[in-house]
Parts: structure tokens; C-alpha cells; sequence
């Protein structure tokens, strides 16, 4: 009966020394998750920290690349409207030039669609500027030859 009682003794300290290095790793473990996980944690805080602060630059430099691009815009606008006012006033000017002088004349695009005929030009092609704009110059005149004259 001894005997097991030794045996029962040496059982229990053997059991209590498991649990006592068992509960020791358990400890130990909780220990290493907790910091794995405030480090990761805060890791990630970082990181999220980072990309935030990197977004704003970039939304930042992107919002003054606009404001100076619509300066720009506005400048460049400005001087188109400057232009398109000097242009029309030289347009009217020519206009008036051609429209006074004594001759016909014709005026023509590249493609060789009128564009401007003065009075005497429309009384001499029965054509008037609002018809013959765009029109080919071939419809509205016709140049003779020698060989095309009466006279010939």
C-alpha cells in the first residue's frame, strides 16, 4: 500500500510539474500573440498612416496642377478673345476695302469655293454673296478665251 502511495505521490508531483510548465508555454504563447498582434497591429496603423498621408500629398499637388492649369486656361482664353476681336475687325476692314472698290471681285478659298463677292461682282454673275458662298467659282463664272470669243 505504500507503494502506491509512492507512486500515487510521484504521480500527482509529475502531473502538477506538466501543469505547471504547460500553463508556463501557455503564458508564454498568449505573450508572443499579444505582441505579434500589437505589432502587426500597429504595423498596419502605420502603414494606413502612410497611405493616407501619401494620398493627401498627391491630391494636394493634384489640386494645384488645376488651379494652374485653369490659370492658364483663363490666360490663353483671354488672348483667343483679344485675337478673335482683331481678327474681326481686319475681316471687316477687308470687307469694306473690297466692297469699295470699282472692280469685281471674287474672293475664293483653297478649294476654289467663293467665300466673298463684292457689289460689282454681283451685278456682273446675277449671283449674290449669300448664294454664292461655298459654291464652286465655276458656277458663277466663267473665263473666255480667244478661241471662246465671238470674235475668236
Amino acid at each position: 500500500m505504500n507503494e502506491l502511495r509512492r507512486l500515487t505521490a510521484e504521480m500527482t508531483a509529475e502531473e502538477s510539474d506538466l501543469l505547471a510548465r504547460r500553463s508556463a508555454d501557455v503564458r508564454a504563447t498568449y505573450r508572443t500573440m499579444l505582441v505579434t498582434f500589437l505589432l502587426a497591429t500597429g504595423a498596419g496603423a502605420a502603414l494606413a498612416g502612410l497611405g493616407y498621408s501619401l494620398v493627401r500629398r498627391l491630391l494636394t499637388e493634384h489640386a494645384r496642377a488645376n488651379v494652374k492649369l485653369e490659370g492658364r486656361v483663363r490666360e490663353r482664353t483671354a488672348e483667343l478673345e483679344v485675337r478673335g476681336r482683331e481678327l474681326a475687325r481686319e475681316r471687316e476692314r477687308f470687307r469694306v476695302t473690297l466692297a469699295s472698290i470699282g472692280d469685281a471681285v471674287i474672293a475664293t478659298d483653297t478649294a476654289g469655293r467663293m467665300t466673298l463677292l463684292n457689289p460689282v461682282a454681283e451685278a456682273l454673275t446675277g449671283w449674290t454673296e449669300t448664294e454664292a458662298r461655298d459654291r464652286p467659282l465655276t458656277d458663277a463664272f466663267r473665263i473666255l478665251g480667244r478661241a471662246d470669243s465671238p470674235a475668236g
